[in-house]
């Protein structure tokens, strides 16, 4: 008999040779009605104790098959269990590596911001990175989180995006160095710029610095895109002086430290934008001085002034 197939196997023949030997058994009771045969009776005897010690021998091997089933299960349970840490801490790797990665890109963001690094820059510096292996974006407008839409209204023959005075203020005070101030004072620049030669498009930003900070660079409050420049010189600035009242009158809370914002000393702008922001005409226009209320003339294809010595107006309060 082959011992080395299946357990099933096994106790299915061993079974079926019993009821074989036993039923032999009875038939030769029946045919002979007596074991008359000595050596024929040794012969089934000897065979029925071989089969009986096989079964035996079985059920010894069973037995040991039980308990290498149940050692075997406390080493699947004990395996399970090493399993079971083995992921809890793979997860708890995983989850560092992914705070690591994080921290990392913060940190690169905020340096090529505060450092001005150009984007192309930025994008080459982050194909370096990742081909050495780090789980960093390859685009510098992903890893910036620059935002592809924005809140826009329509405003003339354009639209406006106003970013806020308080949010790009706070931009500015990332470094440690410019917390030893208490005061901040702004300089606003206003001026029109065309984008395309082929195309009438042209932005109007309103930018503006800190007097105190005159190397953190420029920063931009309000952006409006349009064909022409905007038509209403109140609907452009509405939302820049109600937020501008606001961070004057409540000031600004960074790091537990209040900062007073006082009114802009200056507004930059060259004659153009300086005559819309004024609402008067502009430079070249017959009486456009703004010092005097002499008419001009016209000569050589230009407006001049050739005798300004009239008084000077007394509503003047900008530089010429």
């Amino acid at each position: 008999m082959d011992y080395y197939c299946s357990s099933r196997t096994k106790r299915r023949r061993i079974k079926a040779k019993v009821s074989e030997h036993l039923k032999f058994l009875e038939d030769f009771k029946v045919k002979s009605g007596t074991f008359s045969d000595l050596d024929y009776a040794s012969e089934v005897d000897n065979q029925i104790s071989s089969e009986k010690w096989n079964f035996e021998a079985h059920l010894s091997e069973k037995e040991t098959d039980a308990e290498f089933e149940d050692e075997h299960e406390e080493q699947s349970a004990a395996g399970r269990k090493f399993t079971a840490s083995s992921i809890e801490i793979d997860l708890n790797s995983m989850s560092e590596e992914i705070d690591r990665t994080r921290t990392l890109k913060i940190k690169l963001a905020d340096w090529a911001a505060n450092r001005n690094i150009s984007h192309s820059a930025l994008t080459e510096l982050l194909h370096i990175l990742v081909h050495y292996g780090l789980d960093l974006p390859k685009d510098s407008r992903s890893l910036l989180s620059t935002p592809k839409t924005f809140e826009v209204k329509e405003m003339g023959h354009g639209i406006y995006h106003h970013f806020g005075l308080a949010k790009t203020l706070t931009s500015q005070l990332l470094n440690d160095s410019h917390l030893s101030v208490d005061t901040l004072t702004l300089r606003v620049n206003i001026d029109g710029l065309p984008l395309f030669k082929s195309s009438k498009m042209e932005l109007w930003p309103i930018l503006a610095m800190i007097k105190e900070f005159p190397k953190s660079g420029v920063f931009i409050i309000g952006l409006y895109a349009g064909v022409a420049k905007p038509d209403s010189v109140t609907k452009y600035l509405k939302e820049f002086i109600e937020d501008l009242k606001t961070v004057t009158q409540e000031g600004l809370n960074y790091r537990g430290k209040h900062f007073n914002v006082a009114l802009p000393d200056a507004f930059i702008c060259d004659a153009p934008a300086r005559a819309f922001l004024k609402c008067i005409k502009g430079h070249s226009g017959y009486s456009s001085c703004e010092r005097c209320v002499e008419h001009g003339i016209y000569m050589d294809k230009k407006v001049v002034f050739p005798d300004c010595t009239a008084p000077l107006r007394t509503d003047e309060t900008f530089d010429r």
